[in-house]
């Protein structure tokens, strides 16, 4: 009998202790202490990621002119032909010395282009429609303050509701695994593996986050790129959400944070305040991280645990 009752209270502590995982856990949530050494986790949802499953742009502008991408006009004075050096360029001349040169206030040839009738503003001659469809499809979304990468505090507003199911990033390189709740109230869960499990505003700032780090890592900070290929981290990610959004909770929001749990496993930290507003990671955030790890590389073999933003 005696064994029996120590058997029980043995497994009694050991789910007590254990972590909570919801029932509805999707099957790339794994136990936060998986370090994803050997790959880095790949979406299931739709090729346009998070951004996709929340009907948004991948981008927060994408002009267009007659519905082809809008050409960024960029030359290399070094080495565009058509750039001349006013020092060697037989064709430059000196207003000081060129008999040519003439002075604009006595030589009755110049003209005002304020008054001269002849002076017209140039003319677009291809006229041109440009048009912008991402930020068009973001100006009445309440999703828009995610798109400013360098916005920590965001407020969506309390009439969005969460998603029902998580919008799973994808980007190129670079992963984000599972999901993990910290709910800051008495009572409250944590750590809460999965997506469902989490409070309504809980669940609003993980998709939010999701979309944060997608919209990052999509053109990712050249540090970061450093950071994968000279180290022993392989560009996996873990979303986690400290939730202070119950009126009883322990404390409010300070701000999100970037932390290499493990080498293999930098955690993606933001948090929901008791009004639901969300902090979530910035770009500066992700350089100053990439700094601080590559800095903890060089005299740790490759590894960065413990690196953080």
């Amino acid at each position: 009998m005696k064994t029996m009752i120590a058997t029980l209270l043995t497994g009694a502590l050991v789910l007590g202790c254990s972590p909570i995982v919801n029932d509805e856990t999707d099957p790339y949530d794994k136990a936060a202490n998986e370090e994803w050494e050997n790959e880095v986790p790949k979406g299931d949802g739709p090729e346009s990621g998070a951004a996709g499953a929340l009907g948004l742009p991948s981008s927060a502008s994408c002009p267009v002119i007659d519905g082809e991408p809008a050409p960024i006009p960029e030359t290399d004075p070094e080495t565009d032909p058509m750039e001349t050096d006013p020092e060697t360029d037989p064709m430059e001349t000196d207003p000081e010395t060129d008999p040519m040169e003439t002075d604009p206030e006595t030589d009755p040839m110049e003209t005002d282009p304020e008054t001269d009738p002849m002076e017209t503003d140039p003319v677009d001659e291809t006229d041109a429609e440009v048009e912008d469809p991402c930020a068009e499809a973001l100006a009445d979304s309440p999703w828009a303050p995610v798109y400013d990468l360098d916005a920590e505090h965001v407020d969506l507003g309390n009439d969005l509701r969460s998603p029902d199911t998580y919008p799973r990033p994808r980007v190129a390189k670079f992963g984000m695994g599972g999901s993990e709740y910290w709910q800051k109230w008495p009572g409250g869960k944590g750590p809460l593996f999965g997506y469902p499990g989490g409070s309504e505003q809980g669940r609003r700032c993980m998709a939010a986050a999701a979309l944060r780090f997608q919209l990052l890592l999509a053109d990712p900070p050249e540090s970061m790129m450093k950071l994968k290929e000279t180290t022993r981290w392989n560009g996996s990610f873990f979303n986690w959400v400290d939730d202070f959004s119950n009126e009883n909770s322990w404390g409010s929001a300070s701000g999100a944070r970037l932390w290499a749990w493990r080498t293999g496993l930098i955690k993606f930290i933001s948090q929901t305040d008791t009004d639901g507003t969300c902090y979530l990671p910035t770009r500066s955030m992700m350089e100053s991280l990439a700094e601080d790890c590559l800095e903890r590389a060089e005299s740790s073999d490759g590894a960065i645990q413990g690196c953080r933003s």
